[in-house]
C-alpha cells in the first residue's frame, strides 16, 4: 500500500513539475517573438518633418525626410547617414 502511495505521489510531482516546465517554455517563447515583432510608423513633426521608423524592436532606422537616416540598436543611436552623400552608415564611437 504504501509504495502504491509512494508510486503515485511521485507520478503527480512529475506530471506537475513536466506541466510548469512546458508553461514556463511558452512563456519565454512569447517573450522572443515580441522582439521580433516589425515595427513601421510614420510621423509629421510640427515644422512639417516627416519621420519615418522601420525596424524590430531592438534595432530599427529612424528615417528624416528620406533624406538623414539614423541607426538606432538597444536605445542608442549608433550610428547615422546623409542619403544624398552615402548609402553607408557612419558609426560612432563607443564609449
Amino acid at each position: 500500500m504504501k509504495v502504491l502511495l509512494m508510486s503515485l505521489v511521485i507520478l503527480i510531482v512529475c506530471i506537475v513539475s513536466a506541466w510548469y516546465w512546458l508553461k514556463r517554455k511558452q512563456t519565454a517563447s512569447n517573450d522572443n517573438s515580441d522582439e521580433q515583432r516589425t515595427i513601421s510608423e510614420t510621423y509629421q513633426s510640427p515644422d512639417q518633418d516627416w519621420f519615418h521608423i522601420n525596424g524590430k524592436k531592438d534595432s530599427f532606422i529612424i528615417s528624416k525626410n528620406e533624406d538623414h537616416e539614423f541607426l538606432v540598436e538597444n536605445g542608442r543611436i549608433v550610428a547615422s547617414r546623409n542619403r544624398s552623400k552615402s548609402q553607408q552608415f557612419i558609426y560612432y564611437k563607443g564609449e
